[in-house]
């Protein structure tokens, strides 16, 4: 069984539908089950269950069962580690939609020997795992390992429950617990100056 946190939201009703598609059976959480859209047709079945994520007990039980937890749910600022923490208490491994330094440290000490999986939503996929497997693949460690990522994604808009009106005449508005949401018209890409340091790998 596959758990998909944040099913009624637009990424986890993708999540959930090609699932169920390619045959994995599926609870979807959201807070109104209710209204979320149908199993597709010729897939597994999609069984809709309510889970509060504010609610320790109702999370708990929601992961209760599953294999892997996918956490389609937001903003990651505010969610924090409790969802990798649930699933991990209840045996599941862990896939984040989101992911940063901060949600990647938070993640790392609550899920212990279960596999964590970081931004499988936030960009490419392969745009992460593959450096790595590359990397592994060389004869000696590399020392340093330069990579170059461009994203034109666009992400979907947050519950009404969890920002704040945007205030007039400004392009930011508050999200959670001091995190901003900001919008910027996209920027030509530069190339980095000659002999620019890349970073270590880690």
């Amino acid at each position: 069984m596959i758990g998909v946190l944040g099913a009624g939201g637009a990424v986890g009703r993708v999540v959930t539908a090609r699932l169920a598609t390619a045959g994995h059976p599926v609870r979807a959480g959201a807070r109104k089950p209710a209204e979320l859209p149908p199993a597709p047709p010729g897939g597994s079945p999609v069984d809709r269950v309510p889970v509060d994520i504010d609610d320790p007990a109702t999370l708990h039980r929601f992961c209760d069962g599953c294999a892997v937890v996918v956490n389609c749910a937001g903003p990651a600022v505010r969610i924090g580690a409790r969802v990798a923490a649930a699933a991990t208490a209840t045996g599941a491994d862990y896939v984040d939609a989101a992911g940063d330094a901060a949600l990647a440290e938070a993640v790392g000490e609550v899920c212990g020997d279960r596999r964590a999986v970081l931004s499988a939503g936030l960009s490419p996929g392969l745009s992460e795992l593959l450096p790595r497997y590359l990397a592994g693949c060389l004869p000696a460690p590399p020392h340093r390992l330069t990579g170059w990522h461009a994203s034109r994604d666009r992400f979907a808009p947050p519950p009404r429950s969890t920002i704040s009106p945007r205030p007039p005449g400004t392009s930011a508005w508050p999200v959670a617990r001091g995190a901003t949401a900001r919008w910027s018209p996209p920027r030509p890409l530069r190339s980095p100056p000659p002999g620019s340091r890349s970073s270590p790998i880690r």
